[in-house]
């Protein structure tokens, strides 16, 4: 069974899941890049979105963002699991 793409370790669930071969993941994300390059990338969906032509340093910045957002809820859950388990031992 392959892991999900979320929990307390999803590099490694990432990881895992990467290693397995699964065709509608890879077009799922495929077909999300590709729409997200054509939509940033050429001129027409571009100005049909209203959108500007994103540089490296503010793709850098996306992606940083973006994992320290998934970071920062992989830390909360891992306090509320042992929050809850303290509980637990004191009742």
């Amino acid at each position: 069974m392959r892991p999900p793409l979320a929990g307390p370790l999803i590099i490694l669930n990432i990881l895992a899941t990467l290693r397995t071969p699964n065709k509608a993941l890879c077009w799922v994300i495929g077909g999300a890049v590709a729409f997200l390059w054509a939509v940033l990338y050429i001129p027409f969906l571009r100005g049909l979105f209203q959108f500007d032509r994103l540089h490296w340093n503010e793709l850098l910045i996306g992606l940083v963002e973006g994992m320290m957002s998934v970071v920062w809820f992989e830390v909360l859950k891992i306090f509320r699991k042992g929050k809850r388990a303290l509980s637990h031992k004191i009742s």
